[in-house]
């Protein structure tokens, strides 16, 4: 079972591991504001989680429905907030205000990302939106390496140790970043920080449609990696597709699927863009 401490507080009981790993980065001041979509029924806990932990929060100035859909803080529908977390309470005001005045660069200097990657969020943003506004093709243009510790495609599973779109998968500034997000998990909670190492490495295939794809655990061994359980946000066509085999091989414009040595599927990688992150 994972766990997550913070002088004592067991940050899961709170958050998914996605939402405690950045008040967890926050706390340490790795990053110096985190944003967080908390729902309108766990604002009332939020005061007394924070004082325990030393850390202040801002709630935006709007209600968010369905994560997409931006309106009246008054209005009587259920909803959620962007709330900012920080140790400094001003940082938390000045990263409010600056993203809802859409001043991008401030906003990602606020989280903590490197100016490499925060200018290159601002030059792709008109084509990120063709994705769901998502930058995960663009940074796969401009890599020639996948660095294991740029992976942010398993961010939404919990297990990343950047959140932000790197410029490439090889961006210095995030490797080093990474590493430093990766230390600080180590002092406290090293089965987490071992467990979030080991899943960052290996293949993930990202579909314009569908989104990411990863395994719970994989083995390279003769040319192939041979793996478990596939998982991603929603089932479909092509989680089915992975979750019929057991291995796959990666050629350099195929990915073949195999259930032992019986071939159950091919994609283009055109199709299926592929990181293999080492």
């Amino acid at each position: 079972m994972l766990e997550l401490n913070y002088k004592g507080q067991d940050l899961l009981k709170h958050f998914n591991l996605q939402d405690a790993l950045e008040i967890y980065f926050a706390l340490h001041e790795l990053k110096p504001v985190t944003r967080l979509v908390i729902s309108e029924s766990k604002l009332k806990e939020l005061n007394d989680i924070c004082s325990k932990l030393g850390l202040n929060f801002v709630c935006g100035s709007f209600k968010i429905l369905n994560r997409t859909c931006i309106i009246d803080k008054e209005a009587d529908v259920t909803g959620s907030y962007f709330v900012y977390f920080s140790k400094d309470e001003d940082s938390a005001n000045i990263t409010k205000k600056a993203e809802e005045n859409f001043e991008d660069d401030i906003v990602g200097k606020m989280f903590g990302y490197p100016s490499c990657c925060r200018e290159f969020y601002r030059n792709n943003y008109a084509e990120a939106k063709k994705y769901g506004n998502d930058f995960a093709p663009i940074t796969h243009r401009e890599t020639t390496h996948f660095h294991y510790l740029t992976n942010n495609l398993l961010r939404n599973f919990g297990y990343f140790f950047i959140s932000h779109f790197p410029c490439k998968h090889n961006c210095m500034e995030s490797v080093k970043y990474a590493k430093e997000a990766s230390k600080i998990l180590e002092k406290e909670n090293p089965a987490l920080a071992f467990e979030i190492r080991k899943r960052l490495r290996g293949p993930v295939f990202y579909h314009k449609d569908t989104g990411v794809l990863a395994f719970d655990q994989n083995q390279e061994k003769e040319n192939r990696f041979w793996y478990k359980k596939p998982f991603l946000i929603h089932a479909c066509d092509v989680y089915n597709a992975f979750n019929s085999g057991n291995n796959l091989i990666i050629g350099k414009k195929i990915v073949k699927i195999f259930k032992d040595d019986r071939l159950v599927k091919e994609y283009d990688q055109e199709e299926l863009l592929t990181y293999v992150f080492k």
